[in-house]
């Protein structure tokens, strides 16, 4: 399973700049807080001619005693035609604080508009869904929440095995650092696992199932 959702994830990002009849998927994230499951994380793909589609859902839910202690609702969609992002949408819940970006292409200008303000850009970061095989190349990524652009560098640090889909499999390893930490890893460019602290200090992970 886990080989063939790589694969399938594979043609899809290679084939962005070309043609081809609508075909999608998805890939679904396990989220985990110290070890125990909180929620999901769940990137889809459609395929619409020159017009990638990618839709992105994040759930999380940290309780303490029964008593919901944290809760994070995300969800996007980002449009990509011949390679390039031409649209974003996203609307968050980020622990009872709204939070939104909507971006458009216009006659070759980018306008960002979102809960961190609006600009008019010719140059655009891509988002920080992390999910696209140039992330670990970018020196900027746009905060897919609420728009503004995040400082980072990313260092490679090599192959390592990591957990994906209950098994132990072999990943290029990133680590993130600057106004985005995350640690990253890839399998022939497609994202398979995640980590990161949280704001309390506890151990998050993205695991693909």
């Amino acid at each position: 399973m886990f080989k063939t959702k790589l694969i399938i994830t594979m043609i899809i990002a290679l084939a962005l700049p070309m043609a081809a009849n609508a075909s999608e998927d998805s890939l679904r994230y396990n989220v985990k807080r110290n070890g125990s499951s909180i929620g999901t994380h769940e990137v889809s793909f459609e395929r619409k001619g020159d017009l990638l589609e990618v839709e992105i859902e994040t759930d999380i839910e940290v309780k303490v005693a029964f008593i919901t202690f944290y809760r994070f609702d995300h969800k996007a969609e980002e449009q990509w035609k011949n390679g390039q992002l031409v649209a974003y949408h996203s609307k968050t819940n980020d622990n009872g604080t709204d939070k939104f970006l909507n971006l458009s292409s216009v006659q070759g200008n980018y306008i960002v508009a979102g809960s961190a303000g609006r600009y008019v850009t010719t140059s655009l970061a891509i988002p920080g869904s992390l999910w696209h095989q140039t992330t670990h190349k970018q020196d900027l990524l746009m905060n897919t929440l609420d728009g503004h652009n995040m400082k980072v560098e990313i260092a490679d640090a090599g192959m390592d095995m990591v957990m994906v889909s209950g098994e132990n499999v072999e990943a290029h390893h990133y680590i993130m650092r600057g106004e985005l930490q995350r640690e990253l890893w890839y399998v022939n460019g497609n994202l398979v696992h995640v980590k990161f602290l949280g704001e309390d200090g506890s151990t998050i992970e993205y695991e693909l199932q």
